[in-house]
């Protein structure tokens, strides 16, 4: 579950922590808006199996800008922008995902 505001930076780095060099599919992402959880598989490696899984349950639209344009990308790091209330996740290789959520705001890894 995601803190208070004063607290976004250090779960955002604490999230990071957790997915920081997996790998997902830009395929696996849904487009604009969205009414369901979001669901992103992810994998140590570009080509195994997915080992955990990244759920953001109120997920409300999802915006990719994707200069690359090569499928997989492996994750630096998760920013947490409050009051707006979007998570963002930075590629290594250049990708950015924002995720704009409705409250109650959360994320988790799941195994």
């Amino acid at each position: 579950m995601m803190p208070p505001d004063s607290a976004n930076a250090d779960w955002g780095k604490r999230l990071s922590g957790l997915i920081h060099d997996m790998w997902f599919s830009v395929d696996d992402l849904p487009l604009g808006q969205i009414q369901d959880n979001l669901v992103i598989p992810l994998r140590m490696k570009p080509k195994d199996p997915p080992c955990a899984r990244l759920i953001i349950p109120n997920a409300r639209v999802v915006r990719v800008v994707d200069t690359e344009r090569i499928g997989l990308y492996d994750i630096s790091h998760v920013l947490v922008q409050m009051p707006e209330r979007v998570l963002t996740i930075i590629g290594n290789i250049p990708i950015r995902v924002d995720i704009a959520m409705d409250d109650p705001c959360e994320a988790y890894v799941e195994s």
